[in-house]
Order: C-alpha cells, then structure tokens, then sequence
C-alpha cells in the first residue's frame, strides 16, 4: 500500500470519526456543567424542603453518579461504541447487588421515608417496636434509642417505618400512666384525695388539665388504681419516677396497704 492509499485512508477516518468525536467532546463538557448545575439545584430543593442536612450530600453525590453514567452511555454511543452490552452487564450487576443487599437497601429507604415524613425527630420520646426512649439520632439505616437506663438500642429503620411508632412528644402534653395496687380494705376515696393532693403540689404537673385517678381493675386481693396526671412530654419519665417515688412515701405512711395477687 503506497503512501497516497494510506494518507487517505486515515483522511476518511477523520471524516468518519472526527465530527462524530468532537460531538461527543463537547456533549461531554456541557453534560458535566448541567450536571453540576442540577446537582446544586436538587440540593437547594432538598434544603427547601428539610430533609436532614446529614442526607443531603449522599443523596446529592448518588444523584450526580447517576446523571454521569448516563452521561458516558450518551457519549460512548455518539462516538460509535456499542452500549448494549455494557448496560446488560451493569443491569445485571446491579441486580445482584440489590439482591445480596436488600435488607440493607430496605433500611436505607426507610430511613429517607423518615428523614422526609418525620414521624418523630431527634429528641423526642418514643416507643418503636417495644424500644422505649429518646430518639438519640436518625441515621441512614438505623435508629438510635437511648433509655432511660442510659442504654442504646439500635432500631433498623425498615423495623421503625413497618411496626408501631408511639411518639410520646407529638403533643406537647400527655398523661402518666402509673398502676398503684391496693388492698380491698382500703378506702378508695381517701386514696383519691391524697392523690390528688399529692399531684397539685408537684410543680411539673400541669394544672391545666384535670388528673384521672379512678379504679383500672378488680385483682384476687384488691384492686389496681390507676393515675393519669398531665405532664409536658419531655418531662414524662422523670415525673413519673418522682410521682412513684412520693405516692409509695405518702400512701404507706398514711397506712395504705400496697400489692395484690393477680388472678389466675
């Protein structure tokens, strides 16, 4: 092959190819600024619209890896390169790691869907899946429940976001739920009365609500008293430890007997 056959030859290609990749040079460069462009928005939006500073930049970075591959699928097919076969392969892939990580990827979703809906924030005080306490910090995937034994509990966020939430600090005030056992001799209404006096004098209940105190059930050798004393909802745990503390005090010295055999 002679050098005139060889210089066209390599003309040709740059005729075939060379349009075909400044096309794709310049795809490239204007897909990365609007990449960047729609990764900076997103993050706006997300900030907009309060989701977790903590989520943000992971789901801005996933959002960005995304829009690049696509990216470089657009650009490797502009130039010629047939994407078929690597998108089968990257499907696949990605099936199988979905696979093998689906709890996790169960968790990570769940933890958005709380991150976004808020059934309960850092602080509160709530009850997930029989995990009683403060909420210590939503994470990706998980839940962390500190109780008032000063211990953590990790709940998955898939657990949290498919059982019961009770979320104790929803309402600004809620009521105590304390069972006092008493001897059917005792006299209920003078029990009553020193509850309820005993309740006015506590500074952390609220007067502005009316204090239940009335008979929850009849057991084997006397009855279980029940008392329902407004609170603010963060002070729940500490009041109610302080009430059983004083009500045990004041009801034994004036002579009421406490304790009952439950019925069989």
């Amino acid at each position: 092959m002679d050098k005139l056959s060889i210089d066209t030859k390599y003309f040709d290609m740059v005729l075939l190819y060379g349009p075909k990749i400044l096309t794709a040079i310049a795809i490239l460069f204007i897909g990365l600024w609007l990449i960047r462009r729609l990764t900076e928005a997103a993050e706006i939006g997300m900030s907009k619209s309060g989701i977790e500073a903590d989520l943000r930049p992971f789901l801005g970075s996933m959002l960005n890896m995304i829009f690049k591959v696509f990216l470089i699928l657009c650009v490797a097919n502009i130039v010629g390169i047939e994407t078929t076969s690597f998108v089968a392969v990257l499907a696949s892939a990605a099936f199988a790691v979905g696979l093998a990580l689906q709890g996790t990827l169960s968790n990570f979703a769940a933890g958005v869907m709380l991150l976004i809906f808020k059934p309960y924030r850092v602080g509160d005080i709530v009850e997930i899946q029989g995990a009683h306490g403060k909420v210590k910090e939503i994470q990706i995937f998980n839940t962390i429940v500190l109780t008032s034994q000063e211990k953590i509990i990790i709940v998955p966020n898939g657990t949290a976001v498919n059982g019961i939430i009770n979320n104790f600090t929803a309402e600004k005030s809620v009521r105590t739920n304390i069972k006092i056992p008493s001897r059917y001799h005792t006299d209920f209404e003078q029990v009553k009365q020193k509850i309820a006096e005993i309740l006015r004098g506590l500074p952390k209940i609220s007067q502005d609500m009316e204090a239940h105190i009335e008979i929850e059930t009849f057991e084997q050798d006397g009855v279980i008293i029940g008392v329902y004393a407004p609170v603010e909802a963060e002070n729940l745990e500490d009041v109610t430890r302080d009430i059983n503390h004083i009500l045990y005090n004041e009801l034994t010295a004036m002579g009421v007997k406490l304790g009952v055999r439950k019925n069989k």
